[in-house]
């Protein structure tokens, strides 16, 4: 939740600086958010991974259950990360007008969870390959979309000038 918050956040800080045509504005504010969601990110993962068991047993009892819990929980904690770096990434592209991107990463592979959730499922990772099915593809999305923003960062006209932190626009590094 907090992500999908940050996203609408995002989406308006940066349809805002557009709109007033602060280009500097909009990459340093997707640039800064990018990094505050990379660091709750990486909280959640750890948070998930390492202590998923004291998480599961404030809800389940069962000593079966919490393990399956607990995996589930260890597999959907590697895909925080690439979540949060969705997000933030798919409010700026809304915030730009340009939501053709963040819909062809997520309609595309969601749907790619059914077939991979079905063939993973199959082997010897039997109820874990869905779960597994879910995390990739958020994996996917999370790495994708920002990759697909710099590159529409890079194309732009007004921006392709301009530096954008570790990124080489037209020669310049910063």
């Amino acid at each position: 939740m907090t992500a999908g918050g940050f996203q609408t956040a995002m989406s308006t800080f940066v349809g805002q600086n557009f709109g007033a045509k602060k280009w500097s504005r909009v990459i340093r504010g997707y640039f800064i958010g990018f990094a505050i969601m990379t660091v709750f990110g990486l909280l959640t993962t750890g948070l998930l991974i390492f202590a998923s068991r004291p998480i599961f047993t404030l809800f389940i009892h069962e000593e079966e259950t919490i393990l399956y819990g607990i995996r589930y929980l260890k597999i959907f904690g590697l895909s925080q990360l690439f979540m949060c770096t969705e997000g933030v990434t798919a409010g700026a592209f809304n915030g730009l007008g340009k939501t053709i991107p963040p819909s062809v990463t997520g309609v595309s592979l969601n749907a790619l969870r059914i077939p991979m959730a079905l063939v993973l499922s199959s082997t010897a990772l039997g109820l874990n390959g869905v779960w597994w099915a879910i995390s990739i593809s958020s994996i996917l999305k999370g790495v994708i979309l920002p990759v697909w923003h710099l590159i529409m960062l890079k194309r732009n006209s007004e921006t392709k000038h301009m530096k954008i932190s570790g990124f080489v626009f037209k020669g310049s590094t910063v």
